[in-house]
């Protein structure tokens, strides 16, 4: 029987691991993580009508470097179909375990991916949430999805669509916008010597 003991005044920790002896010099002890973080004191006694003798020795299972604390950017824009990469600063870089664990609050505005690769998707935000794999360290960050929207002009050089829908009229060289007090917007459409009028 071989009984695991916390330190050399024999705080009693379990007596469920196993000790197997390979050699006289040599042996593989289990369930060492369970002991991550300190050292490690080993009797071994043997067993009543075994031969094996009886022995003392010391074993060190040195101490885990434990995460502390995790951050990321407090706000990140990024615009619609773009692509970025977050990256979590692991306080304690030397963790033993410096796993990072992504989620997207809305991922129909922003995507994350396992490596912090952040995709925005549609116009809007996302709390992005990063959560150490140790301890459970947690950092947000608002992911802000932008896009130039269009509001005229179907991409086509011409002049026409006045009573349709603005985004199928035709401009010819808007230079200049303006917007009245009831949020009418107003083109310059410079080639069709025209003053174009979106109603809001």
């Amino acid at each position: 029987m071989y009984t695991i003991y916390k330190n050399e005044s024999n705080s009693f920790i379990t007596s469920t691991l196993a000790l197997e002896g390979v050699s006289n010099t040599t042996c593989t002890l289990s369930g060492l993580a369970n002991f991550t973080g300190y050292y490690v004191w080993i009797k071994a006694r043997k067993v009543t009508g075994s031969s094996a003798p009886s022995v003392t020795m010391n074993s060190s299972v040195f101490p885990g470097v434990h995460v502390t604390g995790i951050s990321l950017p407090v706000k990140k824009q990024i615009l619609r179909g773009g692509i970025d990469t977050l990256t979590a600063a692991v306080i304690l870089v030397d963790a033993t375990n410096s796993v990072v664990h992504w989620v997207s609050s809305a991922p129909a505005h922003a995507t994350i991916g396992d490596t912090g690769l952040l995709t925005g998707v549609s116009i809007g935000n996302s709390i992005i949430t990063a959560t150490t794999e140790d301890g459970s360290k947690i950092a947000q960050c608002n992911a802000a999805v932008t896009g130039i929207e269009t509001i005229a002009g179907d991409g086509t050089p011409g002049f026409s669509g006045d009573t349709g829908p603005a985004v199928s009229s035709t401009l010819n060289y808007p230079y200049s916008v303006a917007v009245d007090a009831l949020g009418n917007l107003y083109i310059a459409d410079g080639n069709n010597y025209r003053i174009r009028k979106i109603v809001q």
